[in-house]
């Protein structure tokens, strides 16, 4: 998930509200592009990147959506 460059500078309960939308997708693996600067706890399923090639993240095998 990726908001853009907005993302960079989300509001702490925005980042709890979104983290808490993910712990619900569990069974799926997440990439969010994020900084998490604040630390928020995330669901091991979360992965945090500043950065994935789009083309290699859609191309790849288990993408579901």
């Amino acid at each position: 998930m990726t908001f853009g460059t907005v993302s960079a500078k989300f509001p702490m309960d925005m980042m709890k509200t979104s983290s808490s939308a993910f712990r619900r997708l569990d069974g799926y693996r997440v990439v969010w592009r994020q900084n998490n600067r604040d630390n928020v706890k995330l669901p091991d399923h979360v992965i945090i990147a500043q950065w994935r090639p789009q083309d290699d993240v859609i191309a790849y095998p288990s993408i579901k959506l």
